[in-house]
Parts: C-alpha cells; sequence; structure tokens
C-alpha cells in the first residue's frame, strides 16, 4: 500500500512539474520584462528595452505551450491574460484584444472576468477605436461600478470625451469618479480636467 501511495506521489510530481514550471517560467518571464520596463521609464525610456521584449516574447510562448499542452487546464484564463498583457504592453493592441476577447467568451466564472472587460476598452482605446472603446468602458462600469479599474475608466472616458470637445460629457464623467470616489489619489486631476472643461 506504501509503494502504491509513493509511485502515486511520484508520478503526480514527475507529471506536474512541467505544467506548473511551464506557466510558472511565464509569469518569471513576465515579471523580470516589468521590471526592465519599468526601470527604463524611471529613467526617462517610453521605448520597452529590448531584453524586455525578449521576455515578454518568452512569457507568450510559455503561456501557448500551457494552453496546447493542458487545454481543460485551470490556468488557461491565466495564460490568456498574461499573454494579453505582454502583447498590449508592446503595443500589439489587435493581438492583445483577442485574447480579453477569449477570456470574456469562454471563461465567464474567471476571476480574470472584470479586470478583461476593463482592459478591452483601455486596449482598445490604446488601438484609437475610441467608439468601441468608450463603449466598452461605460458597459463595464455598469456591470462593476466599484472594481478597482473603475477609477482609471472614469478617467479615461473624461479623456474620450475631452478628446472629441464633449465638455458637457466630460465634466459628467470626471463629476462622476469624484462622486464615486472622492478620496482618489487622481482626485486633484479630474478636478482640473473639470475646470478646463468648463473653460
Amino acid at each position: 500500500m506504501k509503494r502504491l501511495a509513493l509511485l502515486l506521489l511520484l508520478a503526480t510530481i514527475t507529471l506536474g512539474c512541467p505544467y506548473y514550471n511551464t506557466f510558472y517560467n511565464a509569469k518569471r518571464a513576465f515579471s523580470e520584462a516589468e521590471d526592465l520596463r519599468k526601470d527604463a521609464l524611471k529613467q526617462g525610456i517610453t521605448q520597452v528595452p529590448q531584453q524586455a521584449v525578449l521576455l515578454y516574447e518568452r512569457a507568450i510562448e510559455n503561456s501557448a505551450l500551457l494552453m496546447r499542452d493542458h487545454p481543460t487546464s485551470d490556468l488557461i484564463d491565466d495564460a490568456l491574460v498574461l499573454i494579453g498583457n505582454a502583447f498590449e504592453i508592446q503595443a500589439e493592441y489587435p493581438k492583445a484584444i483577442r485574447k480579453y476577447e477569449e477570456v470574456l467568451a469562454n471563461y465567464p466564472d474567471s476571476k480574470w472576468f472584470p479586470y478583461c472587460a476593463f482592459a478591452l476598452g483601455k486596449t482598445t482605446l490604446n488601438s484609437g477605436d475610441t467608439l468601441r472603446a468608450e463603449e466598452s468602458l461605460r458597459d463595464f462600469l455598469r456591470q462593476y461600478p466599484a472594481s478597482e479599474w473603475a477609477p482609471e475608466s472614469h478617467m479615461l472616458l473624461g479623456s474620450i470625451d475631452i478628446s472629441r470637445q464633449d465638455y458637457s460629457l466630460a465634466v459628467a464623467d470626471y463629476t462622476d469618479f469624484l462622486t464615486s470616489f472622492p478620496k482618489h489619489k487622481r482626485r486633484a486631476e479630474a478636478q482640473y480636467f473639470i475646470a478646463e472643461s468648463y473653460l
């Protein structure tokens, strides 16, 4: 009996390690890339460093391997989000959008669902599609008004309004932000844009 238990444990470790190691390596590569990118930003360098690009690519490859080799894994939605984030950071917006949409379409119970709803709007805005971005961000705020990403959604909507010179809507969106998040660190920024919109 002990021998059977030992064999089962050994099989679990042997078969399980590559599975978890693949995604662990993806997350580690992504984290290292983010450290390099943030260090560059602190130095005023906005372009993603080449070493970070290589690490993002490694993160994408490892996540894709997990998805290919373990299609029923409970980490598939995590892998999709990681891939989407890596693409978004590298300004490959259509690819990022597809990954966020895949989570939204196939994993409605995922812990990542609210984040992907927000990220879809933000990434769509970064891609230049303001109409679709506005629709996505407003849908997100209707569903998740108290989410940790709600403040940024309000601010992004205000910036869309100002870019279209729809100043009355900008005032409304920034006022919604101030009402919903009265102690947020971006309060002064919202107040400034309200004043600018009135002017």
